[in-house]
């Protein structure tokens, strides 16, 4: 294959501003060398490198609204047998079977995509580890459909499961996982601190979001979608071109503006370390009485309360009375999730099938808001249109929004790590003559 015809694989609008000089660029390096064509290790590097540059916001956004399309799928189909048939409990189908095994090799490699999308928008990977990640994440997706439809029709003579603590359920799609994770934390950490404690990091990190990944796979729980929803918040936050809440502070306010992260970050770390712990006892079962065991999970779902006060509190500088408005749709959502786990009569029945999607659908919406103000003041057309893809959400998640506890923890520790750093950068820059184009989390 000729120089030319590999330089197709570069985006359109790079080929015209680059394309010519790049191609003389390897057509003279080619001669010096005395070859006719690209090599075998230069072809795919150029192709790698081509596609590197065709990751953009707009791939990652489709990716992201794909893997969550794909794994709610399941929980979609569940809630119109539920529907229709008025039933608690669901009834394994053809169709629910189908959505499962298709769901999953779809959503696992788009999530694994868009991932490294974003990453590589970041410049936190590079184009081969980027390649060979999201390589990693689609034979991993692939595998573990595999081993599902193997897993429902076992064959004569399967292997038995391995012992602790190798016991996993999908043992090549999780080691597929972890390998495409530990580039990208490995990736992820190269700025942050030294090659020999960025590997052993990495391949740690990639070893507990394969083992995660094996029990969200195997208990075939929401925490899939929702964790595909969060990626969608986040790429969109990402594709508006700046942080949610994130804007020049003036010198009168700065003194305050470096507090306010900092009550942010412990508020929202303490309540991340309050959910995390309420999970662990969730799930070991620690709680002993079935009524300890109820209220834990309450306060597993109410945990990030606090979280949302505060940072409501903080944007209402930046965004107004909006920030009120998406705060009571979440506190509501977590309400309603909080009761569909302690009263019986919303766990039964129809009760069982809407009301979660009234909990989704509302917490979409609280955070549709937040992300239409942060790009201008919401007309109402804006909230009309955010509050149809709200609920259009919401009947997409299903029942998964009821597993919303094991990933906010999560999502709490991750806001207040990240807002302690900023009040860092921000207290280090203040120091220097430079700083009045700071930008802030507040204001």
């Amino acid at each position: 294959m000729s120089y030319g015809k590999l330089l197709r694989w570069y985006p359109r609008a790079w080929r015209e501003e680059n394309g010519e000089v790049f191609l003389g660029m390897l057509e003279d390096d080619a001669a010096a060398r005395g070859a006719m064509r690209p090599g075998v290790a230069e072809a795919w590097s150029i192709r790698v490198h081509g596609l590197a540059e065709r990751a953009s916001y707009k791939v990652a956004l489709v990716c992201a609204l794909l893997a969550l399309v794909s794994l709610s799928g399941p929980a979609t189909v569940g809630l119109i047998q539920r529907l229709m048939t008025g039933d608690t409990f669901l009834s394994i189908s053809p169709a629910l079977l189908a959505a499962v095994l298709i769901g999953r090799a779809i959503g696992v490699t788009a999530f694994g995509v868009a991932v490294v999308v974003l990453a590589v928008r970041a410049r936190l990977l590079n184009a081969w580890p980027a390649a060979l990640a999201a390589a990693a994440f689609a034979l991993s997706a692939l595998a573990g459909s595999i081993e599902f439809a193997s897993w429902l029709l076992p064959l004569a003579g399967a292997a038995a499961e391995l012992p602790f603590p190798l016991n996993l359920t999908w043992p090549t799609s999780t080691a597929l996982f972890m390998a495409g994770a530990a580039l990208v934390f490995t990736g992820a950490l190269r700025d942050a601190c030294p090659v020999w404690i960025r590997l052993p990091s990495g391949i740690a990190l990639g070893v507990l979001s394969g083992a995660a990944y094996s029990e969200i796979m195997r208990e075939g729980s929401g925490v899939a979608s929702l964790a595909a929803c969060t990626l969608l918040v986040v790429a969109l936050a990402a594709a508006s071109g700046r942080q949610p809440g994130c804007v020049r502070s003036s010198g009168l306010d700065r003194r305050r503006s470096f507090r306010d992260p900092s009550v942010f970050g412990i508020v929202a770390a303490s309540s991340g370390t309050i959910g995390a712990t309420c999970l662990a006892v969730h799930h070991f079962n620690l709680a002993g009485a079935e009524l300890w065991t109820s209220l834990i999970l309450v306060l597993a779902v109410l945990a990030p309360l606090p979280t949302l006060f505060v940072g409501s509190a903080l944007l209402r500088r930046r965004m107004g009375r909006v920030t009120d408005w998406a705060t009571a749709a979440w506190v509501l959502a977590l309400a309603l999730i909080a009761a569909c786990w302690t009263v019986r009569p919303l766990a039964e029945g129809y009760l069982f099938a809407l009301v979660p999607v009234l909990a989704a659908a509302l917490a979409l919406f609280g955070t549709g808001l937040l992300l239409a103000a942060d790009l201008g003041p919401p007309t109402a057309r804006v909230v009309t249109a955010v509050a149809a893809l709200a609920l259009s959400g919401g009947a997409l998640l299903g029942v998964a929004i009821l597993q919303l506890f094991a990933i906010t923890p999560f999502l709490c520790l991750g806001a207040g790590c990240w807002a302690l750093w900023r009040q860092r950068t921000l207290t280090r820059n203040a120091r220097t003559p430079a700083s009045t184009g700071v930008r802030d989390l507040t204001a």
